[in-house]
C-alpha cells in the first residue's frame, strides 16, 4: 500500500508541467503512455504486491495529473499577444479590478486583475490576468473597486547579464505581465470586499501603532516581520539581516501562522467551544491573517498545513508532515504552476522537508547516544538528578542544532543558485535569535492591538520586543565583524544541483537502512561537488552596464582584472549589474580594477565596490599616469587609499605580465596633453598566446593619430592585427577612424552602450566604417553581455540573451 498518495500525486503534476519545458509533446505522450501501461498491468496483477494493492485505486488518476500539470503550465507560458505591439513601453487605457493594495511611501503599488486593455491606434482589446499599477494619486481606493486608467504600459526587463536579477522573469512567474505608472484614474465601480479592505484597513492601523512607539529601524523590522509589509524596512537592516542568513524571520512564515493559530485554537478550547467550532474559527482566522499578508508562497503552505493538521484532529485521523506538506504544494501549483520556479517557494517547502526528511534521522541517532549514556551512567538514579537535567538540556541543544543542520542540507544548493553566497555563520546566529521569537512575536501582537486602543498600554508590550530586536542588531553587527563571515560560491550548474540532491537521497535511504556512524560521511560528497574550479584559457565579458564600460577578464592563472564599470543610466550599476555578476562568477577578488579614464559612465560601479559595503575586495587600482588629475580623479585615489585598495599608475610602454597573457599600455603619456577626460584614455593591447584584443576606452581622434604614428622600441608600429577590439566611445562617430581601424583590422568589434540612447549610439557612420573594415559587429544594447574564450589559438564567443 502506497502511504502518501498526495506525494504522488504531486510528483505526477511536476513532472507533466517539467515536460513543457522541453516543448516537446511527443516526450509528454510517451511518458503518459508508459504511466496508464504501468497502472494498467497494476490492475491486471490485481494489484497484490508489496508495495502496491487494491487500496492504492488514486494511482488510475496519475495520468490525470501529468496532463493537468503540463496542460496548466503550457498556458502559463504563453506570452501575452500585445508583447508584439511594442519594444518597452507604450500609452493605454486599463480596465481592471483592484486586489491588493501594497503601501511603499512615494508610491502605491496596486495590484490590479482581470484586465482589458485598449492601447492607443489600436482597435483589439487585450486581456491580461494581472498587472502592477505605480499610483501617486490621492483618490481612496479600496479593494475590490473596479477602475480605469489612463497611463504608460511597461514590459518587465529580462536579465542581460550573468547573476543578474531577472524582472521579466521574476513578475512572469508571480503570473504579472505588465507594470503601468498611472496618468488618470476613474472609479468605474465603488463596490469592494468589505473583508479584505477591513483587513487592509486593520494592516495600516498597525503600522501607525509600530511607527507611533518604535523607532523607524525596528518599525520597518517588526511590520515586516508582523505584517508582511515591508515598505518602512530599511536597507542597512535588510543588508545585516541578509550578510547574517535570518533573513527569514522578515517573512511570514508557518512559524507566525502556527503560533497565532494554535493559540487561538487553544484559547478558543479553553473556554468550552467544542473541537470543530474551534477549528472552524481558528481556520478562519489564520485565513484572515493570510489575507493580511498578502498571502505570500510561505504563509500559503503553512495556512494549508494548519488547517490539514487541525481538521485530522477533528475527523481522527493521524497527521502526516509529508502529506500536508504536498497537499499544500499541489494546491499552491495548481493555482500557480510557474511557482515551481521561484525562489520563495523551493526554500519554503525544502525547509519544512528538511524538518520532516533528515531531522528524524539525526534525532534518532542522538537519541540512541543519549540513551546509552543514561544507561552506561546510571543517570536515572535519584542521586543524579542534576545530570540528568543538564544531559536533557544539551540533548536539546543538539536536537536544535541538527533541525538547523538538516534544514540547511535540503536549502544549500537552493540558496547558493538563487544568491551565489553563503553567510558562514548563520547556524550559530539563527541558534541565538530563534528561541526568543515565540515571546517576540507575542509581544508585537499584542502590543499592536493594544496600541490600537491605548497608545501607552501598546507602548508596554512593544518595549520588549524594542530590546530584543537591539539584541538582534548587536549580535548580527558582531558577526557580521567576523573575518570571512559571507563565503562567495558562485552559481552552481544545474547538474552540481542533481548530483547533490542524488547523494543526500542516498544518504537518507542508507541511514534509514543501517542507522550507523559511517554513514555520515556521505555527507562529506555533498560540499565537495560545489568547490569552484580555475577553469583554463582566458575568459573576457563585457558587461551590459548599458550606456557605459565594464569589462571583465579571468585569466588561466586565476587572476581577475576589470577595465573601468559604470554607466550614465543605471543607478546603483555597481549593486545590480557588476556584484551579481561577479558573486555568480565565484569571484570575491578583484585583483587590478584598470581605470581608463574618470567619466561616471566608466566609474560610477567601480566606486561603489570600492566603497567597501559589499564583500567584493579590490586589490590594486590602476590609473593612467596623466596630468589632468581632476576632482573625479583624485575622488577614486581617496576612495581606493580608505579602502586599502591600492594605487598603481600606467603609462605609454608599460606590460602587465601573467603567464601567456600580457597587456601592454598604448596611451596615454604623462605629458599629453589634454583638455578632457576622454583624451587621456588609457589603451591596453592584450596578447595571449596567438589572441589579440585592443581596448580603447573613451579615446579621440588625436590620440588615435599619435598611436598610429607612433613605434615600439623595435621600429614597428604599435598596433597589431586584432582579433577583438572594444570600439572607442560607445560606437560615437567620432572615435574609431578609418585609418585606425585599418591598422587595427579587427576581426570583431564590441559595442557598449545603452539600448535606444540619448546620443544615438551607435552612429551609422561608425558602423560602416567597421562593416568596411570587414568586422564583424556585437553590441550589448543587442546582445546583453558578450563573452569570449580562447585557448590563445581558437576563440568562442557568445551572447547572454542568446543563450
Amino acid at each position: 500500500m502506497i502511504k502518501r498518495p498526495f506525494v504522488v500525486i504531486l510528483l505526477s503534476f511536476i513532472l507533466g508541467s517539467m515536460l513543457t519545458k522541453f516543448k516537446a509533446p511527443v516526450v509528454f505522450g510517451v511518458i503518459s503512455t508508459v504511466l496508464i501501461l504501468i497502472i494498467l498491468i497494476l490492475y491486471i496483477l490485481k494489484l497484490s504486491n508489496r508495495y502496491v494493492n487494491s487500496l492504492d485505486q488514486f494511482l488510475i488518476l496519475l495520468p490525470l495529473f501529468l496532463y493537468f500539470g503540463f496542460v496548466l503550465m503550457s498556458r502559463q507560458q504563453v506570452k501575452n499577444p500585445m508583447d508584439e505591439l511594442f519594444a518597452d513601453k507604450i500609452m493605454g487605457n486599463i480596465t481592471g479590478t483592484v486586489s491588493m493594495i501594497v503601501d511603499k511611501g512615494e508610491n502605491t503599488v496596486i495590484y490590479l486583475k482581470n484586465n482589458q486593455i485598449k492601447i492607443s491606434k489600436h482597435s483589439t482589446l487585450f486581456l491580461s490576468d494581472q498587472l502592477i499599477l505605480y499610483s501617486k494619486n490621492e483618490k481612496q481606493l479600496k479593494i475590490g473597486n473596479k477602475i480605469s486608467v489612463d497611463g504608460e504600459i511597461h514590459k518587465f526587463k529580462p536579465a542581460t547579464n550573468y547573476g543578474q536579477f531577472d524582472e521579466a522573469s521574476y513578475y512572469n512567474i508571480g503570473g504579472i505581465d505588465y507594470k503601468v505608472y498611472e496618468k488618470h484614474t476613474l472609479i468605474i465601480d465603488p463596490k469592494y470586499n468589505w473583508l479584505k479592505q477591513r483587513l487592509y484597513e486593520l494592516k495600516l492601523k498597525l503600522v501607525r501603532v509600530y511607527s507611533s512607539i518604535l523607532n523607524d529601524k525596528n518599525a520597518g523590522i517588526v511590520s515586516a516581520m508582523l505584517l508582511g509589509e515591508k515598505s518602512l524596512l530599511e536597507e542597512e537592516i535588510k543588508e545585516l539581516y541578509q550578510q547574517n542568513g535570518i533573513t527569514h524571520i522578515l517573512a511570514i512564515s508557518g512559524f507566525h501562522v502556527s503560533l497565532i493559530g494554535l493559540t487561538f485554537y487553544k484559547i478558543l478550547n479553553q473556554i468550552g467551544l467544542n473541537q470543530l467550532a474551534s477549528t472552524l474559527i481558528s481556520t478562519f482566522t489564520i485565513y484572515c491573517y493570510g489575507v493580511l499578508t498578502n498571502f505570500s508562497v510561505s504563509t500559503n503552505r503553512a495556512v494549508v498545513m494548519l488547517i490539514v493538521s487541525l481538521f485530522a484532529n477533528v475527523i481522527g485521523r493521524t497527521y502526516d508532515l509529508l502529506s500536508a506538506i504536498s497537499l499544500s504544494a499541489l494546491l499552491i501549483l495548481i493555482q500557480n504552476p510557474m511557482e515551481i520556479y521561484d525562489a520563495g517557494f523551493l526554500l519554503s517547502f525544502g525547509a519544512v522537508l528538511g524538518i520532516g526528511i533528515i531531522t528524524p534521522l539525526f534525532t534518532k541517532f542522538t537519541d540512541n547516544i543519549f540513551e546509552d549514556v543514561l544507561r552506561k551512567y546510571k543517570v536515572n538514579d535519584n542521586s543524579n538528578i542534576d545530570n540528568k537535567h543538564f544531559l536533557k538540556f544539551l540533548k536539546g541543544v543538539t536536537n536544535s542544532i541538527f533541525l538547523c543542520i538538516s534544514i540547511n542540507l535540503i536549502t544549500l544548493p537552493i540558496l547558493i543558485y538563487f544568491f551565489y553566497e553563503l553567510p558562514v555563520y548563520s547556524l550559530i546566529v539563527n541558534l541565538l535569535i530563534i528561541p526568543p521569537m515565540s515571546v517576540l512575536t507575542y509581544l508585537m501582537i499584542i502590543g499592536g492591538m493594544a496600541g490600537c486602543f491605548h497608545h501607552h498600554l501598546g507602548t508596554f508590550f512593544i518595549g520588549g520586543a524594542h530590546y530584543i530586536l537591539e539584541a538582534y542588531q548587536t549580535m548580527c553587527e558582531f558577526f557580521q565583524s567576523m573575518p570571512g563571515h559571507m563565503l562567495i560560491v558562485g552559481k552552481p550548474a544545474f547538474i552540481q544541483i542533481i548530483i547533490y540532491y542524488g547523494i543526500l537521497i542516498t544518504f537518507v535511504f542508507v541511514m534509514k537502512r543501517y542507522e550507523k556512524k559511517r554513514c555520515f560521511l556521505i555527507l562529506i560528497l555533498l560540499f565537495i561537488i560545489f568547490i569552484h574550479k580555475n577553469e583554463k584559457g582566458l575568459t573576457i565579458t563585457f558587461l551590459d552596464v548599458s550606456q557605459g564600460d565594464g569589462i571583465f577578464i579571468h585569466s588561466d592563472s586565476g587572476t581577475t582584472y576589470l577595465i573601468d564599470g559604470g554607466s550614465s543610466d543605471v543607478s546603483k550599476v555597481g549593486e545590480y549589474r557588476l556584484e551579481p555578476f561577479l558573486k555568480a562568477s565565484g569571484i570575491s577578488t578583484i585583483d587590478y580594477a584598470l581605470v581608463t579614464h574618470a567619466d561616471s559612465d566608466h566609474i560610477s560601479g567601480l566606486k561603489e565596490l570600492l566603497g567597501g559595503r559589499n564583500e567584493i575586495k579590490v586589490k590594486y587600482l590602476v590609473l593612467p599616469d596623466t596630468s589632468f588629475k581632476d576632482e573625479a580623479y583624485e575622488e577614486l585615489v581617496s576612495l581606493a587609499k580608505s579602502n586599502k585598495t591600492k594605487v598603481l599608475y600606467i603609462e605609454k610602454g608599460d606590460i602587465i605580465q601573467d603567464g601567456d597573457l600580457s597587456m601592454t599600455c598604448l596611451h596615454p603619456t604623462p605629458d599629453y596633453k589634454t583638455t578632457s577626460r576622454n583624451g587621456y584614455s588609457t589603451v591596453l593591447s592584450l596578447e595571449y598566446k596567438d589572441f589579440k584584443a585592443l581596448f580603447v576606452g573613451d579615446i579621440e581622434k588625436d590620440g588615435e593619430k599619435m598611436i598610429l604614428e607612433e613605434k615600439n622600441p623595435k621600429g614597428e608600429k604599435l598596433l597589431l592585427d586584432y582579433d577583438l577590439l572594444k570600439v572607442a566611445h560607445h560606437g560615437s562617430k567620432y572615435s574609431s577612424h578609418v585609418e585606425f581601424l585599418k591598422s587595427a583590422l579587427p576581426e570583431i568589434s564590441i559595442i557598449s552602450c545603452g539600448r535606444n540612447n540619448r546620443y544615438g549610439h551607435p552612429h551609422p557612420e561608425l558602423l560602416k566604417r567597421l562593416e568596411e573594415a570587414g568586422s564583424r559587429i556585437m553590441g550589448t544594447y543587442e546582445k546583453g553581455a558578450i563573452t569570449l574564450w580562447t585557448d590563445g589559438e581558437k576563440f568562442i564567443i557568445k551572447s547572454f540573451l542568446d543563450q
